[in-house]
């Protein structure tokens, strides 16, 4: 496998501005925005592309893994297969920027457990198998979903096309987590490149990093998103995942709000504007509802949860409570908020008090997310002490819209 081209960072503005001191950089709230003007122009900067192969890359993946789905026949498409020590190989197939499909195959490394733990990849995109060198994965179990999971080696497929002669290297990483039940079906794959660059916006030097969230080896959707960073916060800060915002979102610097007019599908051009302050706000109020939330008083008080199902049933028909069900894990960014917002929330923990209260982790407690239909962390339900889901929110709630929902539903 060849090392990735160098590509070397440039910037080319695309209009004449004045120069002015650094100032601060945030993705700022609309309070901070009211009664600007706003002004319009324009800067186009060359970034260079990152990833494990590159000069300063590293391991920076994609926030939204996507799904590839396997099944257990070979395409018609296979011009070679590899000898598989596993009776039961597993294919898929894979599209990133303009290329047709690239196939890979599963095979098992110990054909006696439910592991598929090799990967078999068409690297040369010649649609045959039997010439590419297998990629043993690792096996681990995650205590925190209380599944298995095989993550393998981050691959690079050289030159990937986009359009004309524009080819650039891409890296991404595949992983498989074991379902509790049934065969393994879906593979998923999160982005390992990304595109990052020096810009000077009218006196301000901030560093740009584009990422490829929905891991397509494309750069120039509304799925994206992007960070800037100025000064020290340069440094290490601008690949975190709080750091990045969806590519419709504002950013500020030097009191001026930018987005990005448009990008490059390969990620190398990317050209910026100042907006109005009016279309400002209105992006940035529905990328973040949380910029709208009124500060409330919250609480060190505990919820008292119930563990045991049966026990929290008759307590709800002895107490005539009904019983609420919250099914949440630690690694959704929505679960964490609720976790540490609305659920410390004063009046939301009061109003929980008339309610039997039992957790549940959706993978943990498969069976049971399954029949109430809440396999989605983080899921609210209010259920009554027959088992009946009399009510349901999905994802993060506001503590005051809680607070309200958690009235309307108690007896």
């Amino acid at each position: 496998m060849s090392a990735p081209r160098p590509l070397a960072p440039a910037l080319v503005v695309a209009a004449a501005l004045s120069a002015a001191s650094p100032a601060p950089l945030s993705a700022q709230s609309p309070s901070d925005t009211l009664g600007a003007t706003g002004v319009s122009e324009k800067v186009t900067g060359t970034l260079e592309r990152r990833g494990p192969t590159t000069t300063g890359g590293g391991r920076v993946l994609s926030a939204r893994p996507r799904a590839i789905a396997l099944a257990g026949e070979a395409p018609v498409e296979f011009a070679g297969l590899p000898r598989f020590r596993s009776a039961r190989p597993l294919y898929g197939a894979i599209r990133l920027a303009r290329e047709r499909k690239i196939y890979f195959a599963l095979d098992q490394s110990e054909p006696a457990t439910p592991l598929y733990d090799v990967l078999v990849i068409d690297l040369d995109r010649d649609r045959d198998l039997s010439d590419e060198t297998p990629i043993e994965g690792t096996n681990r179990v995650s205590d925190e979903r209380a599944r298995s999971y095989t993550e393998f080696p981050i691959v690079t497929v050289d030159d990937l096309y986009y359009s004309g002669d524009v080819k650039a290297p891409y890296s991404f990483l595949l992983y498989a987590w074991y379902p509790p039940e049934g065969p393994l079906d879906r593979l998923f794959l999160s982005a390992a490149t990304w595109c990052e660059g020096t810009i000077d916006l009218k006196g301000t030097e901030v560093r740009l990093c584009l990422f490829d969230e929905n891991a397509d080896a494309q750069f120039d959707s509304t799925n994206e998103s992007w960070s800037l960073t100025v000064g020290a916060d340069a440094a290490g800060a601008r690949h975190r995942p709080e750091q990045r915002h969806p590519i419709g979102v504002p950013l500020r610097v030097g009191g001026l709000p930018w987005r990005i007019q448009s990008a490059s599908a390969d990620g190398l051009v990317v050209s910026l504007e100042t907006e109005t302050e009016h279309e400002t706000v209105q992006a940035e109020l529905a990328a973040d509802p949380l910029l709208l939330e009124p500060p409330r008083d919250s609480t060190d008080a505990e919820i008292l949860w119930v563990t045991d199902v049966d026990l929290a049933r008759r307590a709800a028909r002895s107490e005539e409570k009904r019983l609420f069900y919250l099914f949440t894990a630690d690694w959704p960014e929505s679960a964490k908020r609720l976790r540490e917002r609305t659920l410390r929330d004063k009046e939301v923990v009061e109003v929980l008090g008339e309610y039997v209260c039992v957790r549940k982790n959706p993978e943990r407690d498969a069976e049971l997310a399954k029949a109430l239909g809440a396999t989605v962390p983080p899921t609210c339900l209010v259920v009554d002490a027959d088992g009946r889901v009399l009510a349901r929110q999905i994802g993060y709630i506001q503590a005051r819209s809680f607070a309200a929902w958690l009235r309307e539903n108690r007896r």
